[in-house]
């Protein structure tokens, strides 16, 4: 299971965070032994929404039922509070697989050697939202006009 971060300002967080970002790969097992996380993190996504003054958000994957993780200089946050938060971004590249970004619906183009350029896929979310409307008036409508419910006469239409 994972969980979403959003950094605090002016934390010692925020500054462990822009030195992962700043000093890179070598860094990871020092930031996850200060974070508290070395003993159960499995995937480590670090994203940033620009370069001056940035809002930092860290998603953490390997939490369990019995994971007892707390930092005042984190604010969990949900997927849709990311999505509505980060439209676009930049993850480092070097601090995960990237899994954990793609699944939850953004597309990553390398910006560069440390850097990909993230942007949730607004087509995506609009699509799927169509598809539930639809879907919603189409079973509506064909209850409203028919005795049996047969979802092959809608694909075949």
């Amino acid at each position: 299971m994972y969980k979403i971060f959003s950094v605090k300002k002016d934390t010692n967080v925020e500054e462990m965070v822009k030195k992962l970002i700043n000093e890179g790969f070598e860094y990871i097992s020092t930031f996850e032994k200060e974070m508290g996380i070395l003993d159960f993190c499995r995937d480590l996504e670090v994203i940033l929404d620009g370069f001056i003054d940035a809002n930092l958000f860290i998603i953490i994957e390997g939490f369990s039922e019995h994971t007892n993780y707390k930092n005042l200089a984190l604010h969990e946050i949900t997927v849709e509070q990311l999505k509505t938060s980060l439209t676009r971004g930049y993850s480092i590249s070097y601090a995960g697989t990237n899994r954990l970004l793609q699944s939850i619906g953004y597309n990553l183009n390398r910006f560069n050697e440390y850097l990909n350029e993230i942007e949730f896929n607004e087509e995506e979310k609009d699509f799927s939202k169509m598809i539930e409307k639809l879907g919603g008036k189409i079973i509506n409508l064909h209850l409203e006009n028919t005795t049996t419910w047969n979802p092959q006469s809608y694909l075949d239409s």
